[in-house]
C-alpha cells in the first residue's frame, strides 16, 4: 500500500501458496516432517491478491489508522466484488428496512441473480476505485 501523498510504502503483505519443503516431500512420497510451512493462504493468484487488498485494507484502519481512500488498478471484479459492504450483515443491523426495489428473481441456470460476496466491515467506508489504463501494478492510497 502506497500513500498518494507521501509516495511511501504505508502497509504491505507476502503472500503465498506454495512451499518448497512440502513440494518436495509430496513429489517424492514421503512424509513431511513437522516444520514452520511459509504457506499462508490458499486460491489462484488472483483470488489471493483480493483477499490480500482487502486484509490491508481492514489492517489499515484497525492497525495503522489510516483509511484508505482510493484503490487505482485495472478493472479487476473478484477484487472490487470484496471491498463492498455485506447486504447481508447491513439487514442485520437495521430494525426496520423497506426494499425500494423488487427482490431478485431466481434464475433456474444461474440462481440468484445477486449474490452477496462482499466481506467489507460495516465500520469501513468502501474505497473508491480509479482507472489505471496502463494495467500496471495495483497502488492502493490512502
Amino acid at each position: 500500500m502506497i500513500g498518494a501523498y507521501t509516495r511511501m510504502v504505508l502497509a504491505h503483505s507476502v503472500k503465498t501458496n506454495h512451499c518448497g519443503v512440502c513440494h518436495l516431500y509430496e513429489k517424492q512420497d514421503l512424509p513431511v516432517p513437522v516444520y514452520k510451512c511459509v504457506c499462508n493462504c490458499k486460491g489462484s493468484s488472483k483470488e489471493v491478491e483480493a483477499q490480500m487488498v482487502l486484509e490491508l485494507t481492514v489492517e489499515a484502519k484497525r492497525k495503522y489508522r489510516f483509511i484508505v481512500s482510493f484503490i487505482v488498478a485495472n478493472d479487476n471484479s473478484s477484487i472490487r466484488a470484496l471491498l463492498y459492504h455485506s447486504y447481508e450483515h447491513l439487514l442485520a443491523t437495521m430494525t426496520e428496512f423497506v426494499w425500494s426495489h423488487a427482490a431478485p428473481k431466481e434464475d433456474s441456470k444461474l440462481g440468484p441473480k445477486l449474490r452477496d460476496t462482499d466481506k467489507l466491515p460495516l465500520d469501513l467506508q468502501h474505497p473508491e476505485w480509479l482507472a489505471d489504463p496502463m494495467h500496471r501494478t495495483k497502488v492502493v492510497m490512502s
